[in-house]
C-alpha cells in the first residue's frame, strides 16, 4: 500500500542571478543551517532553472507589514517582536549575523 502525501503550498524564493555563485550558494547553505530554527523559515530545497536559481520555502499566508501594522495593538506587537527576536537568536546561535532585516 503506498503513502499518500499531503499537498504542502509553497512559495519560490528567486535569486538574483546578478549575485556571484558562491553568494547565491552561501545563502542556500545558510538557509539550509538554519531549516530547524524558531521563527526561521525553513529551506525545502532549491533548483536551477535555466540562469535562475530559486528557493522553495514554506507558504505563509499573509498580509503586507505596511498595512497591517496600522492595526497592532500593544500585544500584537508584543508577539511580533518576540518572534523577531527568538529568529535573531537562532541566527546568531549559528554564528551568522543578518544584516538585512525585513518586517515581514
Amino acid at each position: 500500500i503506498a503513502k499518500t502525501q499531503e499537498k504542502e503550498n509553497v512559495a519560490l524564493k528567486k535569486i538574483y542571478v546578478t549575485s556571484s555563485p558562491s553568494r547565491i550558494q552561501n545563502e542556500l547553505e545558510l538557509l539550509y543551517q538554519l531549516r530547524n530554527s524558531k521563527n526561521v523559515c525553513p529551506l525545502i530545497t532549491a533548483f536551477r532553472h535555466e540562469d535562475q536559481v530559486v528557493a522553495v520555502i514554506p507558504y505563509y499566508p499573509h498580509t503586507d507589514f505596511r498595512q497591517q501594522y496600522r492595526t497592532f495593538m500593544v500585544k500584537d506587537m508584543r508577539h511580533y517582536f518576540r518572534s523577531l527576536l527568538t529568529a535573531l537568536v537562532s541566527v546568531h546561535k549559528h554564528g551568522i549575523i543578518h544584516r538585512d532585516i525585513k518586517p515581514t
